[in-house]
């Protein structure tokens, strides 16, 4: 179809000189009552004249058009016929008939085909990962009914990059070219004429917009185009871009989720790397034995930069700079947050810049407000927490947040959860100024929440980062009373959810706000919770230091329940190093103690502890008879932490007696009850003893499962001597499933632990299954080295295993 806007020229040079349609058609020899409409549809493009017409247009034209004061004006009009209407170019001898003016419009017989335009950027060498993306957009680009689709994403997320590969991956699928614009440009006119001359067409004479687009939309018809529009930030200003035909689809870039629902685009979220990505990149951009050489300080970098593909490149390329350079060297200077988004920047490349953007787009009311969010660092929040910190009513707080959202400065990955990018974060805080009050209130609201959700488990968990920085601001603010005040509330959560690391670091700071205070009664209590923290992570020797200051300042201040409980701790800590007269001697004054003081719960810890020591010994029954009786207690005082230690207890010695229908009774209670009172600990140690049991069930994948859980949950929480009976069981597990090579490597990571936490008793059960892995290897020499270690420990513990030991070896030869 003729192009309207070109021939629209023909109405234009009628009307300057003085022509009605009805004359023109006059002139050009038409007749009826119809004519002058042919006229109007001639010009308008509608169809093309017969050519046999083009001896009287010629003469229109020169003569009644005037065009005989301009010939060269004349040979462009005619030249315009000749690529809309297909006409024949002028033939030298008919110029040479009206003018002896040389030409200087190239002649041209036929129009010429123009080859299909490929606008997009060079491809990235760098690229990496984003398969499912590629093939998700590309999927939805390549459909028939004129999709948009818009990748939505934070600033530096890599959205121009995938955009680019898209570009590239489709060319072949747009047989008539690839188109590309940059939308942050305020005027689409100069867009659209780029456009029309990538096709050879030439809209310059056209200066309203809404013309010059709907020329654009004409000359796309019928075309399989592919339009890139990269950043746009405002509909208003792309939409005469948008081709608005069905052969054409169209790919956005922006970061304003409200922009791409506005424009009716199908919005795909950009996500930052995984660290798996993170590292393929760095290893990309520097080589594979540099980045392995150095590999932790390459995950440090990759976590330090938050997975952002923007901060990964440029760190990729200021190492690069620099071949000595050790990555060690920059992952330090990527920890001070105070300067971190100064280190990352090279050139045009800066992360400070990327999110400048973000911030120039801000109302004044959300430039106000958005400083708040670097407060919590990254870390996820509610909107009642930011409430309380930047003083203002919950619902505007939440449709700032929400606003934020859509801008994709914010994520919101639950519902009432809202969370952002830690770099982000680094970048609302430098422009907070003095945060000094934020904080305050930042540390007054998670006290207040610590107290009123004590025995609300899951509600603390989710809360368990901020609450340790908010204990951690009280103590840098020496807020003594609020440091002791959020251990109390803590206290019991820390042990409750296995937050361990958690426990110990916030007791370091209550004991050093008793000492200031001079509060000694209340030192006890944190240095008897710390050595037990401790023991939890299998640092004996840093628990038992806390545990005899415990004790000393006890016995001072005539504290004889605290008394009690430091000598229990001690007696636990002497079992787990296999010092049983030490042990028994704390059982019995503590024992005693309890006793003395009608603590019955005391009395029944006591009797598990005892239970326990004996269990070691190989006396089953008569550790069965004391944990009964210390169930007996713990149920009627309703004591589930300790009941469930009890239960485990009872489910390990019906393991040794060979009753595996008790010991699932028991090991399925104990799930039961640390699932209905949130207790991690005992939930993951209950995971270990069924490792255990289906094991013994012959279920090899039950028990490889939970075994598998367990390791994986005890490594969280820092308890190195359930990992390593957890690893004992996963290896188990998979030598019964004939997996040899793997038992092996499992056994010693397990061997590995045992042997540096001085874990004697159970290094001889996992010497002993290790080599029987060696002697199934045919490996009989290592196999003999293995099970001679475990008889020498076995004999001097007087272990259960010593008779089967001896055997084994006579057994070789």
């Amino acid at each position: 179809m003729p192009n309207s806007q070109r021939l629209d020229l023909l109405r234009q040079l009628r009307e300057q000189a003085g022509l009605s349609q009805g004359e023109a058609a006059r002139l050009l020899g038409l007749t009826g009552r119809q004519s002058r409409l042919t006229v109007g549809a001639w010009e308008r493009g509608d169809y093309a004249p017969d050519e046999r017409r083009r001896t009287r247009f010629i003469g229109y034209l020169w003569d009644h058009l005037r065009l005989r004061q301009a010939p060269q004006r004349f040979a462009e009009v005619w030249e315009i016929l000749v690529e809309e209407w297909g006409w024949e170019e002028l033939s030298e001898a008919e110029w040479r008939g009206l003018t002896n003016q040389p030409r200087t419009v190239e002649q041209k017989s036929k129009p010429v085909a123009v080859a299909a335009p490929f606008q997009a950027p060079p491809p990235t060498p760098f690229f990496i990962g984003r398969e499912d993306d590629l093939a998700h957009v590309s999927a939805q680009l390549r459909g028939d009914t004129g999709q948009v689709v818009a990748l939505v994403g934070m600033g530096g997320v890599g959205k121009t990059t995938l955009a680019t590969q898209i570009a590239h991956r489709l060319r072949s699928d747009f047989g008539d070219g690839v188109l590309w614009a940059d939308a942050t440009t305020n005027d689409p006119l100069p867009v659209l004429q780029s456009w029309a001359q990538a096709y050879g067409q030439d809209l310059s004479e056209i200066n309203d917009l809404a013309s010059r687009a709907a020329a654009m939309r004409g000359i796309l018809a019928g075309k399989k185009v592919l339009i890139i529009l990269d950043d746009v930030r405002s509909p208003e200003t792309i939409r005469p871009l948008l081709p608005g035909v069905a052969s054409c689809a169209v790919l956005l870039t922006t970061r304003d989720q409200d922009t791409a629902r506005v424009l009716n685009a199908e919005h795909y979220v950009v996500e930052e790397f995984s660290e798996q990505e993170s590292l393929e990149l760095l290893f990309k951009m520097l080589g594979a034995g540099r980045v392995t050489a150095e590999i932790e300080a390459a995950r440090a970098i990759c976590r330090l930069s938050h997975y952002l593909p923007l901060a990964l490149e440029i760190c990729a390329k200021l190492l690069a700079r620099v071949s000595w350079q050790q990555l060690g060297t920059l992952e330090q200077r990527l920890r001070d947050e105070t300067r971190r988004l100064d280190q990352l920047s090279l050139k045009d490349l800066n992360v400070r810049a990327a999110f400048e953007v973000s911030w120039q787009t801000l109302t004044a009311e959300l430039r106000t407000f958005f400083p708040m969010l670097g407060i919590f660092a990254g870390r996820a929040f509610s909107p009642a927490a930011l409430a309380y910190v930047s003083q203002r009513p919950e619902e505007e707080v939440t449709d700032h947040l929400i606003a934020f959202v859509a801008l994709s400065l914010v994520k919101s990955p639950a519902p009432g959860s809202f969370q952002q990018h830690p770099l982000l974060a680094d970048f609302a805080q430098s422009r907070l100024g003095d945060a000094t009050t934020a904080h305050r209130r930042f540390a007054e609201y998670y006290l207040t929440f610590c107290r009123t959700q004590q025995k609300n488990y899951p509600a603390l968990e989710a809360e368990f980062e901020n609450i340790m920085r908010a204990m951690q601001i009280t103590f840098a603010q020496q807020q003594w009373r609020m440091v002791m005040a959020y251990a109390d509330a803590l206290m019991e959560s820390w042990l409750r959810r296995a937050r361990y690391s958690e426990g110990r670091l916030g007791l370091q700071w209550a004991c050093a706000a008793a000492k200031a205070e001079g509060a000694s009664e209340t030192m006890v209590d944190y240095l008897i919770r710390r050595g037990l923290l401790c023991a939890e992570q299998n640092e004996q020797q840093e628990a038992r230091s806390h545990l005899q200051a415990g004790l000393q300042l006890a016995e001072q201040l005539g504290r004889e329940r605290s008394l009690a409980e430091a000598q229990y701790h001690l007696a636990r800590l002497a079992v787990e190093q296999a010092q049983y007269e030490e042990a028994d001697e704390w059982l019995t004054k503590c024992q005693a103690l309890y006793q003395t003081l009608g603590d019955s719960a005391g009395v029944a810890r006591t009797l598990h502890l005892r239970a326990f020591l004996l269990h070691r010994l190989a006396q089953y029954g008569t550790s069965n008879s004391l944990c009964l009786q210390a169930l007996d207690i713990q149920e009627r005082c309703q004591e589930v932490t300790d009941l469930l230690a009890t239960l485990r207890l009872l489910t390990d010695n019906a393991f040794e007696e060979q009753d595996l229908t008790r010991a699932e009774g028991y090991a399925l209670r104990s799930l039961q009850l640390a699932t209905e009172y949130h207790d991690h600990s005992e939930l993951v140690k209950a995971y270990w003893n069924l490792a255990t049991l289906y094991r013994r069930l012959a279920r090899y994948p039950e028990a490889l499962g939970y075994a598998e859980k367990a390791v994986e949950r005890f490594t969280q929480m820092g308890n190195r001597a359930f990992t390593s009976y957890a690893l004992y069981e996963q290896s188990m597990s998979q030598k019964l499933m004939g997996d040899y090579a793997a038992s092996l490597a499992t056994g010693h990571r397990a061997l590995t632990i045992m042997t540096e936490l001085a874990d004697e008793y159970n290094r001889i059960h996992c010497l002993n299954h290790i080599g029987a892995l060696y002697l199934q290897l045919y490996q009989p020499l290592d196999a003999r080295r293995c099970w001679e270690e475990a008889l020498l420990l076995a004999k001097q513990l007087h272990h259960p295993k010593t008779s089967e030991l001896e055997a084994q070896l006579a057994g070789l030869g």
